[in-house]
């Protein structure tokens, strides 16, 4: 794993940061761990298997603080 996918990993697994993830960082994250992405609208949906995860950015430019959650408790 690259340095930056590590860095991505651990900022996803501190709670303290839920709501400090930028959409491009969780994109990449998700990108390198084999997920597929598509765009609907304002929404990534990102699919691996059967398995899907569905965020959105803030007006800011960050994932919404309940989908980091999501994520968090579905990928560790």
């Amino acid at each position: 794993m690259s340095d930056k996918v590590e860095k991505i990993e651990a900022a996803l697994k501190d709670r303290n940061r839920d709501k400090n993830h930028r959409l491009a960082d969780v994109e990449h994250y998700l990108s390198a761990k084999g997920w597929a992405a598509r765009t609907k609208g304002s929404h990534r949906i990102l699919t691996k298997g059967t398995m899907m995860i569905n965020i959105q950015p803030t007006k800011e430019g960050k994932v919404k603080g309940y989908q980091i959650r999501q994520i968090r408790k579905l990928l560790f």
